[in-house]
């Protein structure tokens, strides 16, 4: 018996140790300036689990002193998640005008008949693709008919558009390109950026803070509502992303639809080896996004079915209030 106690305290403050270290980690991210600090950041939710699996059994050890360090440092993990389940103030209750499916189709995959079926089922009034290929434009030809506006860039990104896409920019790096298309919804001019910068990779960091400062640089010098969307490749727990959002005065339109992680989808074409295919499950993470002016309203925003790619779908219906609407201050 008392062996058994010994043992339990013993695992009781092994067990409190790592919540510790696990808020720890999950506090970081408001200093996670390093490339690999960063990479702490992303795994907010992972860290809340493993720890309120680690409170249970403090209950179950009835380990009363430890119990309360746990509670506290639940209690600071999860700050960072539940305000994404609050409803947000500027969320609008508004009917939705305007839907936007974003998908970063993943180069390797081989299945567009997936990815045709969704538009089918969801009729957006906007496709944005990412990580087109040769093999992905032919596949989706048959949208044309359906989104007869079109504009890409060389590299990466195809937006399939029902309404006309005014003035088409390119914008950012040689071989990482961003787009920005106007639209006109109810008489008002909305600006679409969309943009996909390198993979949450320490060594490709720089390049991706780059194109998130190309990003930033070209929303401020923007006049009117403005949509940013696209694989961003971090999470909104990344001190980068936060200086992007602060940047733009955007707001993320996930706030009040929870975290719905995008990345790393189950697919057939992984390229990983089935040791890494193993750990996946346990690695979601939200790093598809779509940030709005503030007087746009978000309606509704969620993943979509699966399409055989490293990434989720995303689904966004926003309101966009008239012109007139809006200069009357109503919505």
């Amino acid at each position: 018996m008392l062996k058994q106690l010994k043992r339990e305290r013993w695992l009781s403050s092994g067990i409190s140790v790592g919540i510790i270290a696990l808020t720890v980690f999950s506090s970081l991210s408001h200093v996670a300036w390093h490339p690999y600090l960063e990479l702490t950041a992303h795994f907010k939710v992972q860290y809340f689990l493993i720890s309120f699996i680690g409170l249970s059994l403090l209950l179950l050890f009835q380990a009363k002193y430890w119990l309360v360090i746990a509670l506290f440092c639940l209690g600071v993990q999860l700050v960072e998640i539940l305000p994404w389940y609050l409803p947000a103030t500027w969320t609008t209750t508004s009917t939705a005008n305007f839907r936007i499916l974003l998908s970063n189709v993943y180069v390797r995959n081989q299945n567009p008949h997936k990815f045709l079926n969704l538009v089918a089922k969801e009729q957006p009034n906007l496709v944005i693709v990412q990580e087109k290929t040769p093999f992905w434009l032919e596949s989706l030809q048959p949208l044309h008919a359906q989104f007869p506006y079109f504009f890409q860039a060389p590299d990466d990104i195809a937006i399939f558009s029902q309404i006309p896409l005014e003035q088409p920019t390119i914008f950012g790096g040689v071989n990482q390109s961003s787009l920005a298309v106007t639209l006109t919804i109810d008489d008002r001019p909305v600006q679409v950026v969309t943009t996909h910068p390198p993979p949450p990779k320490p060594t490709l960091t720089a390049s991706r803070n780059q194109e998130f400062e190309w990003v930033a640089n070209y929303i401020q010098q923007q006049r009117g509502s403005i949509i940013l969307i696209g694989d961003l490749n971090t999470t909104m727990w990344s001190p980068y992303y936060n200086q992007l959002k602060r940047k733009t005065g955007l707001v993320n339109g996930r706030q009040g639809f929870g975290i719905l992680p995008t990345w790393p989808a189950p697919t057939p074409y992984t390229s990983t080896s089935s040791l890494l295919a193993f750990f996946k499950p346990f690695l979601w993470i939200p790093i598809d996004h779509c940030l709005v002016s503030p007087e746009i309203g978000v309606r509704s925003l969620r993943t979509g079915a699966n399409i055989d790619s490293d990434h989720l779908p995303l689904v966004v219906d926003v309101f966009i209030p008239a012109q007139e609407r809006l200069e009357s201050g109503t919505s």
